[in-house]
């Protein structure tokens, strides 16, 4: 997926601003599709310069001008042929995993702490994703519909899903360590 077609996707529903769509990401799809405001902006200026998008500005009086980006009828094609498109899955990126994979130096003691400390962030974030999952309702305010609301919620499912494995397979390998299963390797 890009970030591209994701903005695409947040823009179908209603034109927001840089910083609302920044605020789309964090409050709807974080769980699994991250973006920061300079990559947000950045990918704005591509798709107005793709004709995919167009903006204005709005005149504010008490704040600051913003300026407020619209889907073009281009952008939507675009957002619908790669909503249609076949997605070849890629291999996650788990930063925490490359550091357990050079943990052969640290002591038990320091890798069960490192481990711990993992599941306790995990844990936090899945309390944040369940909260979000008990909110019948859209992200969006224009009450699209409850099949928006049935899909939203699947993504959200499968965050909860893929996290609570993460914290299984950490009680099952902080057993495997206090247990000193790499004394049995190559026996």
């Amino acid at each position: 997926m890009s970030l591209e077609h994701a903005m695409l996707g947040f823009l179908q529903f209603t034109p927001l601003s840089g910083y609302d769509m920044k605020k789309m990401f964090d409050t709807s799809v974080r769980h699994f599709w991250a973006a920061d405001q300079s990559q947000i902006y950045r990918t704005l200026a591509r798709l107005i310069n793709d004709e995919l998008i167009w903006s204005e500005t709005i005149i504010q009086d008490s704040r600051p001008n913003s300026k407020v980006y619209h889907i073009t009828q281009k952008g939507k094609k675009e957002f619908n042929k790669w909503l249609t498109s076949s997605v070849t899955p890629v291999e996650p990126r788990i930063s925490w995993l490359i550091q357990v994979f050079f943990s052969g130096g640290l002591s038990d003691e320091e890798f069960i702490h490192f481990m711990e400390e993992i599941s306790s962030k995990i844990k936090h974030l899945m309390k944040e994703y369940e909260e979000d999952g008990n909110k019948d309702e859209l992200i969006f305010d224009n009450k699209k519909s409850k099949r928006d609301l049935f899909f939203h919620k699947l993504t959200l499912d499968y965050g909860l899903t893929m996290n609570k494995n993460m914290i299984n397979w950490i009680e099952k390998t902080i057993e495997r360590v206090k247990n000193k299963e790499y004394l049995q390797m190559g026996e």
